[in-house]
């Protein structure tokens, strides 16, 4: 393989690992902020879980509407992010 090959395949290899570092950051921030607002919101220390017998639809589900909201908007914060600072490494002048 060439020097070119190199640096693309060292670059692919950064960028999986840059990736995956933030997939399990944004998965635990959104997590904790899950909780956080869970809390402030039910009153409760702990969500339902879907698999409790004890608790019903009415509570499950809005536990889980709420978590996977967080969960979206943390990752698409964190991505957004991730694109611009890319940019700005890159040199580029877009923004949005």
């Amino acid at each position: 393989m060439d020097d070119a090959g190199d640096e693309a395949a060292m670059k692919k290899l950064i960028y999986r690992l840059a990736s995956f570092g933030l997939s399990v950051v944004s998965g635990m921030l959104a997590g904790a902020m899950f909780k956080q607002l869970w809390k402030l919101i039910a009153r409760e220390d702990e969500a339902p879980e879907a698999t409790d017998p004890e608790r019903s639809w009415r509570e499950v589900l809005p536990a889980a509407a709420l978590q996977g909201a967080v969960f979206a908007t943390v990752k698409a914060a964190v991505e957004r992010g991730a694109v611009q600072g890319g940019r700005k490494l890159a040199g580029s002048s877009q923004d949005g």
